[in-house]
């Protein structure tokens, strides 16, 4: 059974809001529609504070960063994306608000592929050149990359 860690009050969530430290992680909590979600607050794009995100018309948690979307109630990326932030249960005790003290899913990460084979540089041949800068007699000297 999962252990519960006190993180809050109800009183205290700001704009349907808050953010925990629960073992040393920092857990996102929602109130969507009278109920409370926590998720990770670490985006699983490029690590953004998905608390300052906005919840966009899908009741997705935009992250300010770089529009990383993620369901606040399941962690989840829409789509079918395999990425995904750890989730947490949370709970109500009278006013106050609980925490599961180890994440009840697991994250995972937004994964980069190469689109692309790669391959050893081509060496590029040096050509020193002289400009003249229009209407002068300023010469610059200047190296030209020749194929």
């Amino acid at each position: 059974m999962a252990s519960f860690v006190r993180v809050c009050s109800s009183g205290d969530f700001v704009h349907n809001r808050y953010l925990a430290t629960v073992n040393g992680k920092q857990v996102a909590i929602f109130q969507i529609d009278g109920k409370y979600h926590g998720i990770s607050n670490v985006c699983a794009h490029i690590g953004g504070p998905i608390i300052d995100g906005d919840l966009d018309k899908h009741g997705y948690v935009v992250c300010p960063w770089h529009g990383y979307r993620c369901d606040p109630k399941t962690g989840k990326a829409p789509g079918g994306s395999p990425e995904r932030v750890e989730t947490f249960d949370v709970k109500v005790d009278g006013e106050d608000v609980l925490v599961s003290a180890e994440p009840t899913s697991k994250g995972q990460l937004e994964k980069e592929e190469l689109e692309f084979t790669p391959h050893a540089p081509q060496p590029h041949r040096v050509k020193p050149v002289r400009l003249f800068a229009p209407g002068t007699r300023a010469a610059i000297l200047g190296n030209v990359y020749a194929r």
